[in-house]
């Protein structure tokens, strides 16, 4: 079972909890029926998600942006950088490179691009943050900060809960 504690933003950037639901580990119509229920279904919303398999099709179904939290991939190449092989320094400056992707804006985004090449650079012979790497490349649209801060991530049930 996957619980999901959905909340939504309101425009001073306060959380309001709107429901708690548990459904079935990536079932789509499940997990939609439930968002259906609370009202989380809105076109042209922005869903955080925590980046399992169902929630491309969902936000593709509502109309809506889906952005991935850093939280999980954060975790996700910590795990990975530190039971890799690479020396004390290469870790840690693999885990500044890594913050900055998550949280730092680039601009003009093209710096993200060559970030990436430098990280590649740092995890040369370690398989498993390569493919973290190219995972947040590929998908850097739905990961990144230079490109998630585009989203206006707030919603007027947000607002209206207070």
């Amino acid at each position: 079972m996957k619980t999901g504690p959905p909340s939504t933003c309101d425009w001073g950037g306060l959380t309001a909890p709107v429901g708690l639901f548990q459904v079935p580990e990536e079932e789509i119509e499940v997990t939609k029926d439930m968002m259906k229920g609370l009202e989380l279904d809105a076109p042209d919303a922005t869903s955080c998600t925590d980046g399992g398999s169902a929630w491309p099709a969902i936000a593709e179904d509502f109309d809506q942006n889906q952005v991935e939290d850093t939280h999980h991939n954060s975790r996700n190449a910590d795990k990975k950088v530190y039971s890799s092989k690479l020396s004390k320094e290469k870790k840690q400056q693999f885990i500044e490179m890594k913050n900055k992707v998550l949280y730092h804006v680039f601009v003009p985004a093209s710096g993200l691009d060559e970030h990436f090449n430098d990280m590649r650079n740092v995890a040369e012979g370690e398989p498993e943050l390569l493919r973290w790497i190219d995972r947040m490349d590929s998908g850097k649209v739905i990961r990144t900060a230079t490109y998630t801060t585009k989203l206006c991530i707030m919603s007027a049930k947000g607002c209206t809960s207070r």
